[in-house]
């Protein structure tokens, strides 16, 4: 963790890994203010943000935290470790509430240099990719149980527990039945018994459930576990319904993929063993974004103008989702809102009224800065499960004075390595929504973790004030069972950005016929390009040498 150091007597600095400085205080104060401000490219973007105060108070620096204590509010305000959210570190803005305000809102004052704030909201079914009618994943799963109206559920394989949780609080007792030491760790539900479900005889009463599910579950069970695992779901529930596929968490220490069996199958190997047992199936569909929780509601920070070559993706900072914690652990996700898309004057932070009511004090607020270059959402580029290969991509107008490409780099990985193309096209040169391919390049087995992958190019020309479009495709047929692979994204910002799923990965369709989304889309890939010399300057730099070689210079 770098320091926080002093610089005067009111302003201290820490250097991120990103190279850029954040500053704690304020340089132009007679006394010391709790604000930030975060730089950006050697300062030529920056955000200040503060909380108001006209309180006069000496601050301190505690184990690496600059700390400001008020009458009713403190606030710690300290450099963040990068992490795989965090590429590059972050700044935490800690608000200590020591006792119930008397609004619910805080108020920051935001003073900002050269970016663009776009704000991340929920995805609709359209951005997620919901078309399948066959399809239960995810907010459709809850229902179909719920609509059975059973007794009781035990859900094998139920990761984390979001299922039974959300069982649970519809009154549906519900037990997970997992095996994974980093979904427990995790578990959002203490009803969770943590065991293979595939080791038979289970300790479980005769029918002590009404219904047993499974999201994604039986794809890790081997051949000779199967005939005495249906015998348990038989001798232990009244019914079943599984959903096969992907479910909605597979944790890293999670089984390796046995195999990929359709549901006629599972429905004819239940009834080989018991014919009269009530069981369904269901195929999932996988999502094609996913966008986390804190990533919900929060805002992503462009460069209000620029990207490539030493800006990559154009992308300075995130501002994630609050959440509001008080002193025995009871938690909130909080709002926040930023009032402009240039140039804000205000963040405000929103606590629900219900949970400052019934906190236990001091609570926490915890505005998260972070310092990455990768978008926040997760869009899928192959699906073997769903025989998809999908291709994203983001259109730039290219700076005068033009230049030729070196290479492309895109933000890509998850289940397994993956051969994946980029491509650059230009924008309507066919036609409308029509864009005439101008390079293309494959690697090969690309690598499993997310990362940052390099394709080298062949030197194409690029010409200033012509719109190209920047794309990442990758090859369904180069995965496993179930097997998928992903890029990044942030919403809201592009000149236009383009999400195809009719794609052919052996002979991408050239030209490239896609009309822009809807809403646009900062995909996680740039360029890397050297500038063309300036008109005439050629000429001069020619003339310039004949002269000197004349002299004898050269």
């Amino acid at each position: 963790m770098n320091e926080v150091l002093p610089i005067n007597d009111t302003t201290y600095e820490v250097l991120m890994p990103s190279g850029d400085k954040v500053e704690i205080g304020d340089r132009g104060a007679s006394d010391f203010k709790p604000h930030l401000k975060l730089s950006r490219w050697g300062g030529e973007c920056f955000i200040k943000v503060g909380l108001p105060s006209t309180e006069k108070i000496t601050p301190a620096v505690e184990a690496g935290k600059g700390k400001w204590r008020g009458q009713k509010i403190d606030a710690h305000l300290y450099p963040l470790e990068p992490t795989a959210r965090n590429e590059l570190g972050g700044f935490e803005f800690e608000i200590i509430l020591k006792e119930k305000p008397a609004t619910n809102q805080i108020v920051l004052d935001i003073q900002t240099q050269g970016l663009r704030f776009s704000y991340q909201p929920e995805l609709t079914d359209e951005d997620r990719g919901k078309t399948s009618p066959e399809q239960k994943f995810n907010d459709e799963v809850l229902p179909l149980l719920v609509s059975m109206n059973p007794d009781s559920v035990l859900d094998l394989g139920g990761g984390r527990g979001e299922l039974v949780r959300d069982l649970n609080g519809r009154g549906i007792p519900s037990t997970v039945f997992e095996v994974s030491q980093e979904a427990y760790d995790n578990r959002v539900t203490d009803n969770f018994i943590q065991g293979d479900a595939a080791q038979t005889p289970w300790s479980f009463s005769d029918k002590e459930f009404d219904c047993i599910t499974g999201v994604g579950f039986l794809k890790y069970v081997n051949e000779a576990d199967i005939n005495n695992l249906i015998g348990e779901i038989v001798r232990t529930s009244n019914r079943a319904v599984f959903f096969l596929g992907r479910g909605s968490y597979q944790p890293k220490d999670s089984s390796p993929i046995v195999e990929k069996r359709s549901k006629e199958w599972w429905a004819n190997r239940f009834a080989d063993i018991s014919p009269d047992y009530n069981v369904e199936f269901y195929d999932l569909v996988a999502e094609k974004a996913f966008r986390p929780d804190n990533v919900v509601g929060s805002y992503a920070v462009y460069h209000a103008t620029k990207k490539n070559n030493e800006y990559m993706t154009g992308k300075a900072f995130h501002i994630y989702r609050p959440i509001a914690e008080d002193a025995v652990g009871n938690k909130a996700w909080c709002a926040i809102h930023i009032d402009g898309h240039l140039d804000p004057k205000n963040l405000t932070i929103t606590v629900p009224q219900q949970f400052l009511d019934e906190a236990v004090y001091p609570v926490v607020i915890d505005p998260d800065f972070g310092y990455l270059i990768a978008g926040g959402t997760e869009y899928i580029i192959a699906d073997e499960d769903s025989y998809l290969t999908l291709r994203g991509g983001s259109a730039w107008t290219m700076p005068a004075p033009g230049g030729t490409a070196n290479y492309i780099r895109a933000y890509i990985g998850d289940s397994e390595t993956c051969n994946t193309k980029v491509l650059i096209n230009q924008k309507d040169s066919e036609g409308a929504d029509s864009h005439g391919q101008i390079a293309i390049k494959e690697n090969l087995a690309c690598g499993l973790a997310l990362h940052w992958e390099e394709f080298t190019l062949s030197g194409e020309t690029l010409t200033e004030a012509v719109v190209y479009i920047l794309s990442v495709t990758a090859d369904k047929d180069d995965l496993g069972n179930y097997g998928f692979y992903t890029t990044r994204y942030d919403t809201d910002g592009a000149v236009a950005s383009y999400s195809d799923s009719a794609q052919n990965y052996g002979a991408p369709e050239n030209p490239w016929n896609d009309s822009p989304d809807g809403t646009t889309r900062d995909y996680s890939i740039y360029c890397n390009y050297t500038e063309a010399a300036p008109a005439g300057l050629e000429n001069k730099s020619a003339n310039m040498g004949a002269k000197m070689v004349a002299a004898g210079l050269i």
